[in-house]
């Protein structure tokens, strides 16, 4: 995936989630990519789109 594809949807799905859910929200989309994050109780989201495409999304208070 390109980076700047990988960037973009990052920004679209945040400002989507922040605008429904409210703040602070957080995403990653891309290929290759480790995470250890502190987030809120089910407020965690990891997924794979294709097989390579990973997507994180997670909320943080």
């Amino acid at each position: 995936m390109d980076t700047v594809l990988g960037h973009s949807a990052a920004r679209m799905i945040k400002e989507e989630l922040d605008k429904k859910f409210g703040p602070s929200w957080h995403v990653v989309v891309g290929e290759g990519f480790g995470f250890e994050v502190s987030h809120e109780s089910k407020n965690l989201l990891y997924m794979f789109f294709g097989g390579n495409l990973g997507v994180c999304v997670w909320k943080c208070s």
